[in-house]
């Protein structure tokens, strides 16, 4: 299946050079756009797929009959090789391999230990499907969130006090554990030390690599240290079927739970081939586990397929685009204000030895004295708001709705999931915030959200004296209702860049002061905007009963005033007869 997979592509190349398409982004190394190649290409090749299967009528696995359109089985090779693992069942859901992951454990390896006498560790960060998994597998009343380190992995330290609090304790014996190790938002802790406690300690290791399949550690691919591992192909992962995910394993007695308790039935198990594990270990299943009917459809598969031969160049693109827009953020910054950069944080990976994947960015917003808050900083929500507001799908992990916040897991016992049972993780996620990122982002793209990035954050957090946010709100009140809302716009960055809002103030004043006045006489406006050749005091009079009225609530407001625009809406031209001063680039 690689071969073919690797034949695949370079047919797709040749096609693309073929085809004379012209449309290319910054970025490209082909002469070809990036969404052309990483994500239109591979579309349109699993569209062809899913016509193919539909007009075969073979949409479900045991129906392929022809080898090429046996899409599932083909990725399941492929992945399990990528992955490197010997067996792989491709499923409906990540969530579910989790589940299935820990449920073949219990029966393979623990059949006669009960439920309670075996401990489940996992992340205390981590997305909520990796505890609702361990909930539905059996072990609710056995699972120990693990706390997360500044670098939003799991604390090994904190791992190793549980378990030598729990082996004295005498309730768990050494042997009878599994850690759930959560690779999220494809971050790696030390794996040379995660296998030299799972081997001191006997643990059993199941991988969830929904986040961190293409990661590696010391060359070792992440998802082939576990006697199990899993990942997902839901919508926003390097692989996107919609729904869907596989879980790996060596152990052929647990392949051939998860091909059972998948939907496998009667004599089907033999589709799966080299998927397969030997006869006399599918009989030992065949009629004693449940079925969950959990399989992943052919369909899903089909779409799965050419987006393998382009995976390593989506990583490969993710990383780059990644690291540039680090450099360029920081460079806005700075020219904004020196040393601003040193405020917002990239959270880097755990560990030097980690190959990522950077397919999202995780920022810690820092104090004015350049280290973390413990505490929500004043300026954070503003900011993302500001950033939501310019279309971007930011979030702050210390959100108690966020799903990723231990906070939301109240499926789960109530002493385990408050502050004070996990106070390092809340700390370590106040101010983090959170953004997926685009397998065919550009270098354009990547200056845009730059400075975006910089221009909230500076609005937001820099020089953060008295009355700066008081004035902060009160341009923002006459951008929204002014009838020159880029003429603001350039005003709020101009008052947040000075050193007092009065200061901003003067500095704005000049232009402030026409936009606002109504036109002179046999003057006519251009749509909303009109020239310079206004009457001053009239704008004068204007900005300010607009200003008080707000600070003060009162409702005086027109109906234009209290209209919301967003920052991101597109703004018109300046009026003729030159650009507004407040347009100059150095007034920004």
């Amino acid at each position: 299946m690689a071969d073919s997979l690797i034949q695949q592509k370079e047919v797709q190349e040749v096609a693309i050079v073929d085809s004379g398409h012209d449309s290319t982004d910054e970025g490209s190394s082909d002469g070809v756009s990036v969404v052309r190649r990483l994500v239109e290409i591979p579309r349109e090749q699993g569209l062809a797929n899913v016509t193919a299967l539909m007009e075969q009528d073979m949409c479900n696995r045991y129906q392929a009959k022809k080898p090429e359109l046996n899409y599932l089985l083909n990725s399941e090779r492929a992945f399990a090789k990528f992955v490197g693992m010997k067996y792989a069942c491709a499923l409906n859901s990540g969530g579910i391999a989790i589940s299935l992951g820990l449920e073949a454990m219990k029966r393979v390896l623990f059949e006669n230990i009960p439920f309670e006498s075996i401990r489940v560790y996992s992340n205390a960060f981590t997305f909520h499907a990796v505890p609702s998994a361990c909930v539905v597998a059996g072990f609710a009343k056995t699972l120990k969130l693990i706390e997360a380190t500044e670098e939003l992995v799991l604390d090994l330290d904190h791992l190793e006090r549980c378990i030598q609090e729990d082996v004295e304790s005498g309730r768990f014996q050494k042997g009878n554990m599994i850690l759930v190790l959560s690779y999220m938002r494809g971050r790696v802790p030390d794996m040379h030390r995660v296998m030299a406690l799972c081997e001191k300690y006997d643990i059993k290791l199941l991988e969830d690599s929904a986040h961190g399949y293409g990661c590696s550690f010391d060359g070792r691919m992440a998802g082939s240290f576990g006697l199990v591992s899993t990942i997902s192909t839901q919508a926003n992962k390097l692989v996107n079927t919609g729904e869907g995910g596989m879980v790996f394993t060596n152990n052929p007695d647990m392949q051939a739970f998860f091909i059972f308790a998948a939907g496998s039935y009667e004599e089907l198990w033999r589709k799966h081939e080299e998927m397969a594990p030997p006869e006399d270990v599918c009989l030992r299943y065949k009629y004693t586990v449940a079925n969950k009917s959990v399989r992943m459809t052919n369909i899903q598969a089909a779409l799965m397929e050419p987006q393998l031969a382009v995976m390593q160049d989506r990583i490969d693109h993710h990383n780059a685009m990644y690291y540039y827009l680090v450099d360029v953020t920081a460079s806005k910054l700075d020219v904004l204000e020196q040393g601003l950069s040193k405020r917002m944080y990239f959270i880097p990976q755990a560990h030097s030895l980690v190959g990522p994947v950077y397919d999202s960015l995780q920022v810690r917003i820092l104090d004015k004295d350049g280290k973390p808050s413990a505490t929500e900083l004043a300026g954070l929500e503003p900011f993302l708001k500001m950033l939501q507001g310019r279309k971007y799908s930011i979030a702050k992990f210390s959100d108690p709705a966020n799903a990723r916040n231990y906070l939301s897991w109240q499926y789960l016992a109530s002493e385990d999931i408050t502050p004070e049972a996990l106070p390092q993780t809340s700390r370590v996620l106040a101010n983090v915030c959170d953004l997926r990122m685009l397998c065919h982002d550009t270098e354009v793209q990547m200056d845009k959200l730059a400075a975006d990035l910089a221009e909230c954050f500076q609005a937001c957090f820099a020089k953060e004296q008295e009355g700066s946010l008081f004035f902060f709100g009160l341009v923002r009140v006459l951008y929204v209702s002014s009838a020159f809302p880029p003429l603001m716009s350039s005003c709020v960055a101009v008052c947040h860049a000075a050193s007092h809002p009065i200061v901003g103030l003067a500095k704005c004043i000049e232009c402030v002061i026409p936009a606002f006045s109504a036109p002179a006489k046999g003057e006519k406006r251009q749509g909303r905007y009109h020239t310079r050749q206004t009457r001053p005091v009239s704008g004068v009079v204007c900005m300010w009963r607009t200003s008080l009225a707000q600070v003060s609530g009162a409702s005086r407001l027109s109906k234009q005033a209290l209209m919301i625009r967003q920052y991101n809406s597109h703004l018109d031209a300046p009026p003729t007869g030159g650009p507004h001063p407040c347009f100059s680039a150095g007034n920004h």
